[in-house]
């Protein structure tokens, strides 16, 4: 059975909003920092070691370059929580590729909320409404095109017109799914059309398959108490896709 995607409620806004999250990684050898979006995912139970972030993985260090390690994620009243776990896929040949999950050290304060994450293979092929919140930047009445396919090795990754610029990387699609607010789908960014140079789109990825496997295990991970970490983290160390 097809789950129901539906746009957010005006009460759901503030909901997701507040799951939203800066990704910053330092730049080696330089007093710079890249910065991106991420989303804070619910899974990990009240007693957590840290916390489960999702976002891109060139927001981190990707595509042929090394893991940055040092990186935090930033709430919007600036407190900092380091990084200490980057999980990513193995291979970057494309943009469907292009996603990370990653750990912070220490479980977040509240009020911060924690969304679900669903695939869009439930989802009918069509148009869904959506909202997405990124960093200084939202909309919340914008359209992912499921019948778009910007790559030719993805089913996962669509156009959007929900607005893209720098930063807004690994910012959150929400949708009400059967009654829930829930993540459906990060934005990569902006791509120029072929056939229109001076015209652009943002591209959108759906969360499925070897993602969903790595976000299963860092969730697992995370839900640990301080104490009992370390020997889990040891049982899962081969989990396919980890770095330190």
């Amino acid at each position: 059975m097809d789950a129901e995607f539906l746009a957010l409620r005006a009460s759901d806004l503030d909901i997701a909003a507040d799951a939203m999250v800066s990704v910053y990684c330092r730049i080696d050898h330089t007093n710079r920092a890249t910065v991106s979006s991420g989303v804070v995912v619910a899974g990990t139970g009240e007693n957590r070691r840290g916390d489960v972030i999702v976002t891109t993985g060139h927001g981190v260090g990707n595509y042929g370059e090394d893991i940055r390690q040092d990186c935090w994620v930033q709430l919007d009243n600036g407190t900092r929580y380091r990084i200490h776990r980057i999980a990513n896929s193995r291979s970057m040949a494309g943009a469907s590729q292009d996603w990370a999950v990653v750990m912070t050290d220490r479980p977040i304060a509240e009020p911060v909320m924690r969304l679900p994450v669903i695939t869009l293979e439930s989802a009918n092929r069509g148009v869904l409404r959506v909202a997405m919140f990124g960093r200084r930047f939202s909309n919340t009445d914008c359209r992912l095109n499921l019948n778009s396919r910007m790559v030719s090795d993805g089913q996962r990754v669509f156009l959007h017109d929900c607005g893209s610029e720098r930063g807004q990387s690994g910012a959150p699609l929400v949708a009400r799914v059967n009654g829930e607010v829930t993540v459906i789908a990060l934005n990569l960014g902006r791509v120029t059309n072929a056939d229109d140079p001076d015209g652009e789109s943002a591209l959108a990825l759906g969360l499925d398959g070897g993602f969903l496997a790595v976000l299963d295990s860092a969730l697992r991970d995370a839900a640990e108490p301080a104490t009992n970490f370390a020997q889990a983290r040891h049982d899962r160390r081969d989990t396919a896709g980890t770095r330190q």
